[in-house]
């Protein structure tokens, strides 16, 4: 008897996750746009990658609910894992999932733009991000022409609420 394999095209689908993947583990991550958004599973609700990696042993899901802002997601992410891991430059010890995107996004939203250029130049070490076509290229941070230094470019919820923990909160 021949054991099926995934296909691999460089897509992943919520139905690979269920048949092909066992996990123990305490959070899967997809920071990508529209990640917990599902189809509709005829009586069972929405059905997608949150429930697929909560059946296939994660115990926590982060995901995204509407398309994201590529720098934002960046700097939201960073601070999330360093919250996390108690890496943060303050010192401040691990915290829980939930806490930890709590906090990430309370940053975020009150992260200036000198702030926000600061971090992403750590964060990219010099390192110039690969070719993608125009229409697709990570947006500078946002700054209208007549902002003072104190201005705060992803104060609009579109640029954090997206961001949702499913599953364990600690």
């Amino acid at each position: 008897m021949r054991v099926r394999e995934p296909y691999l095209d460089g897509q992943l689908t919520a139905a690979e996750v269920l048949e092909y993947w066992k996990l123990d583990c305490e959070l899967v991550t997809l920071s990508a746009c529209e990640s917990g958004l599902g189809r509709q599973g005829g009586g069972d609700g929405l059905l997608g990658f949150a429930q697929a990696f909560l059946m296939a042993g994660s115990r926590s899901v982060c995901l995204s609910l509407w398309q994201v802002d590529d720098t934002a997601t960046a700097l939201l992410m960073d601070r999330f894992y360093r919250n996390l891991l108690g890496k943060r430059a303050d010192g401040g010890k691990p915290m829980g999932k939930a806490a930890a995107l709590n906090e990430a996004k309370h940053w975020l939203r009150n992260l200036t733009a000198g702030e926000a250029l600061a971090r992403l130049g750590v964060l990219a070490k010099g390192v110039v991000r690969g070719e993608r076509p125009a229409r697709e290229e990570m947006q500078a941070v946002p700054k209208p022409k007549d902002a003072g230094k104190d201005y705060k470019p992803y104060a609009h919820p579109r640029y954090w609420a997206a961001f949702i923990l499913i599953g364990d909160s600690e």
